[in-house]
């Protein structure tokens, strides 16, 4: 599991570079890292968190909708938005260097290059 989640990691720093110079990359980057840090981080803490998480289930759904609206309004005003135990990170254009921390789990190094935005959760587990 860790090396698996350290094999993702080291490929999402890579496809920041993609989206620095290709902007139009993005949006499959984005989907792509987004379901795939998703799956595992479920797989991860689903029989610790189980009833935590099916608890804020559907807030998790609302509010992501939510800032779907506002994934767009990021380019500019480089939001980082956490859903609750989901750090639904939104991702900027410009620099955006914030750390979206969870109840159960704080990234310390949420943005290790100012353009791509998304929130890595319990970033101790990849070191």
């Amino acid at each position: 599991m860790l090396v698996v989640m350290s094999h993702y990691h080291y490929h999402f720093n890579q496809s920041h570079y993609h989206y620095r110079y290709y902007p139009h990359y993005y949006y499959y980057y984005y989907y792509y890292c987004y379901y795939y840090y998703y799956y595992y981080y479920y797989y991860y803490y689903y029989y610790y968190y189980y009833y935590y998480y099916y608890y804020y289930y559907y807030y998790y759904y609302y509010y992501y909708f939510y800032f779907y609206y506002y994934y767009y309004y990021c380019y500019y005003c480089c939001y980082c938005c956490c859903c609750y135990c989901f750090c639904y990170c939104c991702c900027c254009y410009y620099c955006c260097c914030y750390c979206c921390c969870c109840y159960y789990c704080c990234c310390y190094s949420c943005c290790r290059y100012c353009c791509f935005c998304f929130c890595c959760c319990c970033s101790y587990y990849y070191y």
